[in-house]
């Protein structure tokens, strides 16, 4: 195996590519790949080749020495004098580097600045507030010591006495027939639960009330067959979150039949009463609906 095949095989195993490379050693992305394939021709100048392999050896956390002493015969002779000349400046730059964070410390200091600012503001605020709410707690004692000096004196005559009279005049005399309009309301009992892979149960409904409103809802897609005891179809195609929700008269009704797809996102209401699939977890379910007028 090579050095370049080398130094490809520990950045590829560290997940390092050669962008991040280039960014970490300031060495050309070009340079690298002609490393890894062993084209020291292309480097800039011969002196470059082992300077070039150190760095990229320390990045991907190999041992530059001794990867150099193992693979001397692959790298062409260089100038020493240049290549601790490079060595220099490569130390130089990360001298340097510290100099890009205090900058970022400096950017940080008027948005700091403008934090206080904001701060400050807010409490002057409050401050404010909390005096005006303290200013307004003597007008509201003298409200209540108004109220107290215009009391009425023992004795005297109460209007409002004078108005419960007049509301007890008001009042039906003891022999008057109060007549009550009639309750309207819906009783839902499950008559029969449905077994099998489609379960078909019937609930018996007594209801006074003058017009039954049959309502469905869904946030998915349902398949819904809604007939009557003669066989008339109220509903029957696809039911999407689009329709939701649909009303359905059945004043007058004996009998409605309920046949649903992906039951479990379905809801039923007949007028404001909910009506509930009975057999939980089953997606295909059918309801018969015995309605009785009381």
């Amino acid at each position: 195996m090579t050095i370049g095949e080398r130094l490809k095989e520990a950045r590829e195993a560290q997940n390092i590519t050669l962008d991040d490379l280039q960014e970490s050693t300031k060495i050309q992305k070009r340079y690298l790949i002609a490393i890894e394939q062993g084209n020291f021709d292309l480097l800039p100048g011969t002196f470059y080749a082992r300077a070039f392999i150190k760095e990229y050896a320390l990045a991907v956390g190999l041992d530059s020495t001794t990867l150099l002493e193992e693979h001397h015969d692959e790298i062409p002779e260089t100038n020493g004098g240049m290549t601790e000349q490079y060595s220099r400046i490569q130390r130089s730059r990360r001298r340097s580097r510290p100099s890009t964070d205090t900058s970022a410390i400096f950017s940080l200091i008027p948005r700091i600045i403008v934090i206080l600012l904001i701060v400050g503001i807010i409490f002057v605020a409050w401050t404010l507030i909390q005096q005006s709410l303290g200013e307004d707690q003597p007008n509201r004692s003298d409200e209540q010591d108004s109220d107290a000096i215009i009391r009425p004196p023992k004795g005297a005559t109460n209007e409002s006495d004078d108005e419960e009279e007049v509301n007890d005049d008001d009042e039906p005399a003891e022999d008057e027939t109060v007549v009550e309009e009639p309750s309207e309301t819906i009783s839902i009992e499950v008559a029969e639960v449905g077994t099998g892979n489609v379960p078909e149960s019937i609930i018996n409904i007594d209801y006074e009330v003058d017009k039954l409103l049959l309502t469905f809802a869904t946030d998915d897609r349902s398949w819904l067959d809604v007939t009557t005891q003669s066989g008339e179809t109220l509903y029957r195609q696809e039911f999407s979150n689009d329709e939701s929700p649909l009303e359905l008269d059945i004043t007058d009704q004996e009998e409605i039949r309920i046949n649903a797809g992906n039951s479990t996102a379905l809801t039923i209401h007949l007028n404001d009463e909910s009506i509930d699939f009975p057999v939980d977890g089953r997606v295909h379910q059918k309801l018969i609906l015995q309605l009785n007028k009381d």
